[in-house]
């Protein structure tokens, strides 16, 4: 097994701007980096916050460790997976033990709640994570000006005007008012706390930087973690590199080869790693044929701008996976839905976990395609559209990209 390293993660403030409305928070991913990048020591002090990472960005194991080292430190510290939580809440403790919560609830002292994660509790059912919230604001209510509670989630499964008024409802927390005892009392609450709005606080799990990523490959073998940061650098292979989930994918191509060759080549060994069927599972759709239905769905999710793709037997907005793959089985649908390169399924719906993956997989269709002259008419027609003499790019819809290049 794997061991874990021992990284220093940080957290960029979202602002409250960007959780007025239900945005699709995976649009501006990028611009929610910016701006002050504060340690776990500096987020203790929060009553109600969210913390939003990639697929693989490390968040449970954050959550965790941090549960872990304030628990050793003596403090009542409990990691919960949101998907054990039920109205008993005794068995669902991964760090902390139901006798230590219930001392917690009859005396006057404080707790850090860790509860991972909201994308996978979405997983059963749509209300699932109201359901459990509902239990866990239940089973503290007395207590719950003394909870300090922190909530994971993927940026896709978290709806910050919905899911933000749900934790304002359920686990409100008023800072405590301070009595004017004399001249040099301090003032009863501070102008910022009057202006700010309700509701959890959110923060972006920040991805990791040049030094966490030289830490990261001296702790997986790296003797010259310099000459693979350059690597880095030259193939422009940083924004994969800083999740790390996908640095094992780097650091194992690094370990084969002594080099990262070209952006295309990593991308391309890392796809298949993914697409690979599991070591010591029954093999019942091969990697070829992982690939080739990747591809179909790639091109479909590029010419459409429809991130989202059903699982079999899901209705509503979305690619259509069966449509897509219309010459497959219902089984050979859901294991390629259920490989690497997808995220876990919400709503019964997946996405590719990175555009890089997606966008080199439609390519590769495309190109594919293209060797074949006789379907070159087709894509055309397929593509272009000529208005006034012009050829212009046609919008497709999600039904007429059902199986585009086949």
């Amino acid at each position: 097994m794997i061991g874990a390293v021992p990284l220093i993660r940080r957290f960029t403030p979202i602002s409250r701007h960007y959780q007025d409305a239900d945005v699709d928070l995976e649009k501006i991913w990028t611009i929610l980096d910016r701006g002050e990048r504060l340690e776990w020591g500096s987020l203790r002090d929060a009553y109600r916050c969210v913390i939003l990472a990639d697929a693989g960005a490390g968040k449970t194991f954050e959550l965790k460790a941090e549960a872990e080292r304030l628990a050793a430190g003596g403090r009542n510290a409990f990691f919960i997976r949101i998907e054990d939580i039920d109205e008993a809440l005794g068995a669902a403790f991964e760090v902390g033990k139901p006798e230590a919560f219930e001392a917690w609830l009859a005396g006057t002292g404080e707790a850090w709640f860790f509860l991972d994660s909201v994308d996978e509790v979405r997983l059963e059912a749509p209300r699932a994570f109201e359901t459990a919230i509902r239990a866990f604001a239940s089973r503290i209510h007395d207590a719950r000006q003394r909870a300090h509670v922190y909530i994971s989630s993927r940026p896709y499964a978290w709806r910050s005007r919905i899911d933000g008024a749900l934790i304002e409802e359920l686990l409100p927390y008023e800072p405590p008012v301070r009595e004017a005892t004399g001249e040099e009392a301090e003032p009863e609450v501070s102008a910022a706390k009057n202006d700010a709005k309700p509701g959890p606080e959110l923060f972006r799990l920040a991805p990791l930087d040049p030094d966490d990523i030289r830490i990261f490959a001296g702790h997986r073998g790296v003797s010259d973690a310099d000459a693979l940061i350059e690597a880095l650098e030259r193939t422009d292979l940083f924004v994969i590199a800083q999740l790390p989930f996908d640095l094992e994918d780097i650091l194992a191509v690094w370990g084969e080869t002594g080099s990262l060759d070209s952006r295309l080549a990593v991308l391309e060994r890392g796809l298949r790693r993914r697409l690979a069927p599991s070591a010591g599972r029954l093999v019942t759709l091969s990697l070829e044929k992982a690939v080739e239905g990747a591809r179909r769905i790639a091109i479909a999710t590029t010419l459409t701008g429809e991130a989202n793709i059903q699982m079999p037997g899901a209705s509503g907005g979305g690619i259509d996976a069966v449509a897509v793959l219309h010459d497959w089985t219902i089984a050979e649908i859901l294991e390629l839905l259920g490989r690497g390169v997808f995220t876990d399924a919400i709503y019964k719906m997946v996405r590719f976990r990175h555009r890089e993956s997606r966008e080199l997989l439609a390519a590769q269709e495309l190109a594919g395609a293209l060797a074949n002259p006789e379907l070159r008419a087709k894509i055309e027609a397929l593509l272009f559209r000529e208005v006034y003499g012009e050829a212009v790019v046609v919008p497709r819809t999600a039904a007429a990209m059902a199986h585009p290049l086949r």
